[in-house]
């Protein structure tokens, strides 16, 4: 069943079409903050070991039981794991943003970031998925990502993670470990208590349509100049949750909530904000009643020991879009404005390929072990998408050759055993058991047999 949007405001959130979902009815809620997953970074990305320690009692309130795939990266040391298929060697952590229990609406999770975290390299990347990607949710038809967290907490309360974690895993490729999940409520106390932050506006700013703070159902207007600005929680609050006027679309508005989340990290970061007991208290007794993950409290200690050094800008941020990745595009299917991607309803090969991008392998970009594809097939399709896919990977893929069908599909390794984890990756994602010859050269080759006995490596 596909969830509509509201007939008077276009990008507001869906309703159930037969109206009796009345967790998806709104007005305005749908400008409320993109960027209350930033309170999260207090906690994950900036509270030091020994707070977390201290803030034992209050953690239990919010970790929940974790379902689900999980990550071994993060309960041993990266001398003790040995990674057996690409997805291994990092976390990937979906960070969830809802609205406040009361509101209608609140179900729907219109923030939906992924961060995915190298805990040997440090190397931290995000990316942000529109709410409105038009996506299978099991037991429940197609309908817009952000309804699968109602979905699950209509099914049973705290759930909606769970299935949530589920639906992204699917449409991106990779696992999904586990998820922090924040409401708005104390987004602006929390940027207050930690004295604000400074945000580099690079264009100005100007929504006529901005809803008043008291009366959401009147426009006040927002605008804001370009430059540096220091902005308390009432501006940053504004500057993500505008979407008309030139603030562009939830496109926009997801780089603007990147944005304002480093930020934050930022300022936590400093010296002077994280030596106060009395901010930092008050960061805990706000947030803590809004925040629910199923990352445990050791698991959480240790990424806050990954990534306290981490530099601002080291992290690689990046947003699923129609203009600067060129990844999706909007359409209408059963009356609703959705988006899909730019290959059409369903066909997530080239989001998914970037997103192998983006988290990549730090051992296959570290072996860098030429990869020969020699297509024996007589399905020439599988072979481009699996050109496509190891690339997407990471993968050197140097040269596709086309030869006379064969039966059989091989793995032949010409490395002299230079290539562990390309040939372990290889052998699991096909099915295959690779031989050793240099016949083929001295990088690692792939022959795809008509019989096709490979996987298509999904």
């Amino acid at each position: 069943m596909l969830l509509r949007k509201r007939a008077e405001d276009s990008n507001q959130h869906p309703v159930a079409e037969n109206g009796s979902y009345t967790a998806f009815r709104k007005r305005r809620f749908s400008r409320r903050s993109k960027i209350i997953v930033a309170v999260l970074v207090v906690f994950l990305l900036a509270v030091p070991i020994v707070l977390l320690a201290k803030s034992l009692y209050a953690y239990k309130s919010i970790v929940q039981t974790h379902t689900g795939v999980s990550s071994e990266v993060l309960t041993k040391k990266d001398t003790e794991f040995d990674s057996k298929t690409e997805a291994d060697g990092r976390v990937n952590i979906l960070l969830l943003g809802v609205g406040d229990a009361g509101h209608a609406g609140s179900t729907l999770a219109d923030t939906m970031i992924v961060a995915s975290i190298d805990p040997e390299t440090k190397d931290v990347a995000m990316l942000s998925l529109p709410r409105d990607l038009y996506v299978s949710i099991p037991k429940n038809g197609k309908n817009k990502i952000n309804a699968a967290h109602a979905f699950g907490e209509l099914k049973k309360v705290g759930e909606g993670p769970n299935l949530s974690k589920e639906v992204v895993g699917q449409v991106l490729d990779i696992p999904i470990h586990n998820y922090l999940r924040v409401d708005f409520t104390g987004f602006k106390k929390v940027v207050d208590v930690l004295g604000g932050v400074s945000v580099d506006v690079p264009q100005a700013l100007l929504d006529p349509e901005y809803p008043c703070e008291k009366d959401e159902r009147r426009a006040c207007g927002f605008s804001l100049q370009s430059g540096t600005q220091a902005m308390n929680g009432s501006l940053a609050l504004q500057y993500a949750r505008c979407r008309k006027g030139n603030c562009g679309d939830d496109f926009g508005r997801a780089s603007r909530q990147q944005q304002v989340l480093m930020a934050l990290r930022k300022k936590a970061l400093q010296l002077s904000t994280l030596t106060n007991p009395t901010k930092l208290a008050n960061v805990i007794d706000t947030a803590g009643s809004h925040i629910r993950t199923d990352l445990t409290m050791a698991e959480l200690t240790r990424l806050a020991d990954i990534l306290k050094d981490v530099k601002s800008e080291q992290v690689r941020s990046k947003v699923i879009d129609s203009e600067s990745e060129k990844l999706v595009q909007t359409a209408t299917i059963a009356g609703a404005s959705v988006v899909i991607p730019v290959e059409g309803d369903g066909k997530f090969d080239h989001i998914r390929n970037f997103t192998h991008s983006l988290f990549y392998d730090r051992h296959i970009a570290d072996e860098k072990v030429p990869v020969t594809i020699i297509d024996a097939s007589t399905n020439p399709k599988l072979v481009t998408a699996t050109v496509e896919r190891l690339k997407g990977y990471g993968y050197k893929v140097v040269e596709v050759q086309k030869v006379e069908p064969k039966t059989n599909s091989e793995l032949i390794d010409g490395t002299g055993g230079k290539a562990k984890y390309t040939r372990r990756y290889l052998e699991a994602r096909f099915g295959l058991t690779a031989s050793e010859s240099t016949a083929h050269g001295e990088g690692v080759t792939l022959i795809i047999g008509s019989k096709n006995n490979i996987k298509n490596g999904d």
